[in-house]
């Protein structure tokens, strides 16, 4: 009962009365059957042309039904407050009756009065269950009318209709908020949660199981659960049978099987479900998955939400509520009339009269189960001591002995002048109500039992962010002592920092309808004590599918943020327990079979197990009972070449009565090895001699097999900065080989620059050096362009044959200067094609013909060797040189590697050559090998590349050489050496040429002189050569000239900024003569175009 209120001096505005009004949810809400049945039955039993069911408002009236309402109230279905008459009906909490409007002081006034003609009003107060009035059932006619006492009866009886039905309509929106609330709960979940039935065919599959084990709904249901691995099938079966037996389970550690075959380690919570879908013998399961514990050898206790479908929804509610009505004369009880709904409720003939004898005939029970005596029946009381009954709960027994649960109301009408009063009684059937509510009540049961056993954080969110609710676990977890002030606060003022707008952007995100996540720290309330927390932020959708609240749940993490070190503190603090838990067997199994270790106790002299926990079980695969009183069994799980040291170790120790942690290796019943550390604790007796062993085993698998990882990359590490340093050796020797005759060419040429002779052959040498120098930067760049995938292919359809031809020519020099015998047969290429780069595969056979001179002797003989097979030319090159062995063999295309020979270091070479010479093979879809069962002396390698049927289409001569003009150059470079050489060859071309030694300096010259051409380095001190040619771009007297990058940087991204820049071209220095002089005679034949 709630407790009395005072009353409020208005009652239109009392808060109470329109707080309960609007959560009826009939406010503005659409027409209802049900109700126009009872206003359409209001208005042809008083023959009336016009009944309403009416809701007032703090500033108007509602008409949740009508029936012959004038426009244009009817379209609007609502009026201001100064038309209303049941205002008055809300005033007074009394019937409001009105004979003539026209001489009633009450009503005289009122607008309808004159505008609609309303003559005549009868209404009777809505109330709703705690009595505050919500409007009235009315009926009005444009005549006086002259109301009659069964008239009003007959109002009053289908106004108690009118209240079932608004009970019945609230009812039901709570059903279904709650069943909403439910499926958002299981939907949004970020447990894995499942129903199946005896067989283990799945019946529920939520979107959270999908993402943990890959399998979506359609391919679950209705099928046997597909994530159980053999070797678990006889751990869920032993599950179903308890399950059936009526047995919950919590936290069981174990593990299933993705769609991926990939194993993932879950806490499996289950329980029996009673009448889910209607259907008994099914099973809720809910899978939380906890990988990264178990990898992190991690025990705690896992989040256990129990969700159960309710049992069965009402699929509808009744229409209506009609009531039965007994009008009595009091105090005489004489009945006077009885509508049809009373006969059939009661089921038995009415008396006569009202009195102790005629009630003792009628059955029926309190709520404590206690039968009505006949003087407290409500009739009975109104009639006897003039007491008002409302709503009175009487289980009613009919004549055919079924049970009816009744809301009978009495109450007794005094009319006319002479105390003349009769009691009128109404009956309505609420036992379908009641039994709604049953189902309505454990519905709530089930939703607080699943808040209650989550170990998470859940709070109720609006659409703004704002508090509405949070789970006690999340009281006890933020430790919060009231709640209460928290509500209505913004929920990210609970955060700070960057968290803080982690949580408006998850908000944002659940608002928008979809699912926002992030992980952050807070304190909590009372200890301060900084905890780590993963929230998802879900929304709740109403019937239309759009977000009406936030779902927010809040998972303590920080366990999993400090795992390794809490991991070292789970262990002592087990051993504690198990030192302290001697006297309490029970609790300290309960405690340690959740262990992720192998918690046990042993006879010191014998080793016979007498206690192993669970966790034995599911990491080495031997039942229990096997370890139990079995001296012979740890030795024989031991490895074979770790059983004599440990078992050794652990003898020795037993007689010492000392404890020992020491490392083995375990055979598991499927025959894995596994590594177990075993920390052993001798107990000794009174006397010290040893009694008994305690330990703890714990899985080290993973912690050995990252040991021998680090090893095996430690091992790699090594040998590569091995090749690192034997490389850079390598380099600087032969990059000290080209320099040193370019140094000494340097000297001879000031001591000989008379005679042109020996200046021609050092020029030569010079020549020679520098290409070498050229050469190696190339390999270089190269290598560094296939390893970045930087490189491109020009391709086209080459001819293998001039491939080979253009590598034979690059090589011939080297053979006839080492008197090499190059034996060449490539008439069988002749017209096959390959799709491929014409400079990149003559490339690979120059490198790999290269090798061959450098390592075959003086006067010796390479061969090339081509033939078709199928689709595929293979061209080989054998050689009888020094050959290779089989341990160079292994890694000969491996960068940087050189056969270890005296011959190999004297002909140079950075390791790379057949490094490039395997990329680019690849890149063109072919292979290289080493031909290792090859038996003449020397080596052969042998190429392989698809072919494409078709010739090589003829190259275009090139054009005729221009006419000869002399060009104005400008040379822009901070190195005077570099500069003065490069102008010296212009000069040398026949071109006028003039040099500056910083950026501004060559920005000014060039804007004296409007230069043809002018060439810049990139990288100078005061300004780049980017904004150098940016800046020439904007001189309008230099819009015809030519601009040109010439720099050491030669990677496709600096060709691609010199071109953004404004470069016309990009040069890599140095430049030869032959580069310069063809540059030159490109512009010359573009301008007399």
């Amino acid at each position: 009962m709630e407790p009395s209120r005072q009353p409020h001096p208005d009652p239109i505005s009392d808060p109470h009365r329109l707080a309960t009004l609007r959560a009826t949810k009939l406010l503005d809400s659409a027409p209802d059957a049900a109700f126009d049945r009872l206003t359409a039955l209001a208005s042809k039993l008083l023959k009336c042309p016009a009944s309403v069911v009416t809701l007032v408002d703090q500033h108007r009236q509602f008409f949740k039904s009508c029936v012959g309402l004038p426009e244009p109230w009817a379209s609007r279905r609502e009026s201001p407050l100064s038309y209303s008459f049941c205002r008055q009906t809300v005033l007074c909490d009394a019937p409001l009756i009105v004979q003539d409007s026209h001489t009633d002081d009450r009503v005289r006034d009122n607008p309808a009065v004159s505008e609609f003609g309303v003559r005549a009003y009868a209404g009777m107060p809505i109330r709703a269950r705690n009595g505050d009035t919500l409007g009235s059932l009315c009926v009005f006619d444009a005549v006086p009318r002259d109301w009659t006492e069964t008239e009003l009866e007959i109002l009053h009886e289908l106004t108690t209709s009118v209240e079932s039905e608004i009970e019945l309509v609230a009812l039901a929106s709570r059903e279904r908020e709650q069943d909403q609330l439910l499926r958002v709960i299981i939907e949004k979940s970020p447990l894995a949660i499942s129903v199946i039935d005896h067989d283990a065919r799945v019946h529920l599959w939520n979107n959270a199981a999908e993402a943990l084990f890959g399998y979506s709904a359609e391919e679950v249901l209705d099928k046997p659960l597909p994530i159980v691995p053999a070797e678990k099938k006889q751990e869920c079966q032993s599950v179903r049978h308890d399950l059936a037996g009526g047995k919950t389970f919590q936290g069981i550690s174990t593990y299933r099987c993705r769609r991926d075959q990939s194993i993932v380690h879950v806490k499996l919570a289950a329980a029996p479900l009673q009448g889910f879908d209607g259907e008994s013998g099914r099973s809720l399961l809910i899978f939380d998955d906890v990988s990264e514990q178990v990898l992190a050898a991690q025990q705690r206790e896992q989040m256990l939400q129990q969700l159960q479908e309710e049992s069965s929804l009402t699929n509808a509610l009744l229409d209506q509520l009609p009531a039965g009505v007994i009008v009595a004369e009091a105090p005489s009880g004489q009945i006077l009339s009885v509508n049809e709904r009373a006969h059939e409720l009661v089921g038995r003939k009415i008396v006569e009269r009202v009195d102790p004898e005629a009630l003792a005939l009628y059955v029926g029970y309190h709520t404590d189960g206690r039968r009505y005596e006949p003087d407290e029946w409500p009739l009975a009381r109104t009639l006897l001591h003039g007491e008002s009954v409302s709503n009175e709960d009487i289980l009613f027994e009919t004549a055919d002995g079924s049970l009816r649960r009744l809301l009978i109301s009495s109450k007794l009408i005094e009319y006319g002048h002479e105390n003349q009063a009769r009691a009128i009684t109404t009956f309505t059937d609420v036992t379908e109500l009641k039994e709604l509510e049953a189902a309505r009540h454990r519905s709530e049961e089930q939703a607080k039992q699943i808040l209650a056993s989550s170990h998470d954080s859940i709070k109720i969110l609006d659409l703004e962010g704002r508090l509405l609710s949070m789970n006690r676990v999340g009281q006890r977890l933020h430790e919060i002592e009231d709640v209460e002030a928290l509500l209505g606060r913004p929920w990210t003022d609970f955060w700070q920092g960057a968290d803080k707008s982690s949580a408006a952007q998850a908000i944002q995100a659940a608002a928008a309808g979809r699912s926002g996540r992030f992980r952050g720290v807070r304190p909590t309330g009372k200890s301060n004590i900084r905890k780590w927390w993963d929230v998802v932020v879900t929304p709740i959708t109403g019937e239309d599918g759009r977000p009406e609240q936030l779902l927010a749940i809040s998972r303590d993490v920080t366990e999993s943020v400090h795992a390794e070190e809490e991991r070292e503190a789970l262990i002592k603090r087990e051993i504690q327990a198990r030192q302290d838990a001697e006297l309490a067997r029970e609790r300290y199994r309960n405690l340690v079979d959740g262990l992720d270790v192998i918690v046990w106790e042993a006879d010191a002299q014998t080793w016979e197990f007498n206690f192993v926990s669970e966790r034995a079980e599911q990491i080495l695969g031997y039942p229990i009972e096997q370890w139990l009183f079995n001296p012979d069994f740890w030795p024989g799980i031991i490895h074979p070449d770790d059983r004599d040291s440990s078992v050794t170790l652990c003898r020795t120790a037993c007689q010492e009565c000392r404890d020992h942690d020491f490392e083995y290796r375990a055979i598991t019943r499927d025959g894995r090895t596994v590594w177990l550390r075993d920390i052993v604790y001798v107990v000794p007796d009174d006397a010290g001699r040893p009694h008994h062993l305690r330990g703890v085993m714990v899985d080290v698998t993973s912690k050995k097999e990252l040991e021998q990882e680090l090893r095996e990359r430690a091992e790699q590490l090594s040998e590569m900065d091995a090749r690192k340093n034997q490389f850079l050796a390598v380099l600087a020797h032969e990059l000290r080989n080209p320099l040193a005759p370019i140094g000494n060419a340097a000297e001879l040429l000031q001591l000989c620059n008379q005679d042109p002779q020996q200046v021609a052959e050092i020029a030569d040498i010079l020549q020679g050096q520098v290409s070498q120098l050229i050469h190696l930067i190339d390999d270089l760049m190269d290598v560094s362009r296939i390893t970045r995938g930087k490189i491109k292919l020009q391709r086209e359809t080459v001819s293998i044959a001039d491939v080979l031809k253009t590598s034979i020519s690059s090589v011939r020099p080297v053979c006839h200067k080492r008197d090499h015998t190059l034996d060449a047969e490539i008439e069988p290429a002749s017209g096959l094609s390959i799709a491929g780069d014409h400079v990149r595969l003559a490339q690979v056979f120059t490198n790999i013909l290269n090798n061959a001179c450098k390592y075959t002797p003086t006067g010796g003989t390479i061969k090339l060797r081509c033939g078709v097979i199928d689709d595929v030319v293979e061209i080989s090159i054998e050689d009888d040189g020094i050959g290779i062995s089989p341990q160079d063999a292994e890694g000969i295309f491996e960068m940087f590697t050189q056969v270890e020979s005296s011959i190999t270091r004297s002909q140079g070479g950075l390791g790379i050559g057949l490094t490039l010479v395997k990329q680019l093979v690849e890149m063109h879809h072919g292979t290289v090998r080493l031909d290792q069962d090859y038996r003449g002396p020397g080596s052969r390698f042998v190429v392989r590349l698809p072919v494409v049927q078709r010739e090589q289409p003829k190259r275009p001569a090139p054009n005729a050489s221009p006419c000869s003009q002399s060009l104005n150059v400008v040379v822009i470079d901070d190195i005077p050496a570099v500069a003065t050489l490069l102008v010296k060859l212009i000069q040398a071309l026949g071109h006028e040429a003039h040099m500056a030694h910083s950026a501004h300096d060559g920005i000014e010259m060039a804007r004296a002189r409007r230069p043809d051409v002018v060439f810049s380095d990139i990288c100078m001190p005061d300004k780049s050569g980017y904004e150098v040619a940016q800046t020439l771009r904007k001189m309008p007297e230099l819009c015809n000239s030519r601009i040109i990058a010439m720099t050491g940087n030669g990677q496709p991204e600096d060709v691609q900024q010199a071109r953004e820049a404004g470069f016309d071209r990009h040069m890599v220095k140095p430049a030869s003569i032959q580069v310069l002089r063809q540059l030159f005679d490109e512009i010359i034949a573009a301008r007399a175009s």
